[in-house]
């Protein structure tokens, strides 16, 4: 986490600005209102698996432009040992 808070204080918070925005990007410190969890074990364990499909997409993204570096390999390394854990437990 402290890595990405790092990188994003160093990259502009949008590609077009308006007045008001902040100049650098930052980690939030909330979660989407729109996050609902379900109750279930299995229906967890699925959206667990939603969301390290659309991180790996978006590695995929920025690698796909151009991004390098030791934080990106690192978190599609991570990603990797997750998806295995909850592919696991979804497919005992």
């Amino acid at each position: 986490m402290r890595s990405t808070a790092r990188l994003l204080t160093t990259r502009p918070a949008k590609a077009d600005p308006t007045p008001g925005d902040p100049a650098c990007g930052r980690a939030p410190f909330e979660l989407p209102y729109s996050l609902a969890i379900p109750d279930d074990e299995h229906s967890r364990w699925r959206l667990h698996l939603g969301l390290l499909n659309s991180s790996t997409r978006l590695t995929e993204d920025l690698s796909a432009a151009g991004e390098t570096g030791a934080l990106l390999d690192e978190l599609t390394l991570v990603d990797a040992a997750a998806r295995a854990v909850v592919e696991s437990l979804l497919n005992p």
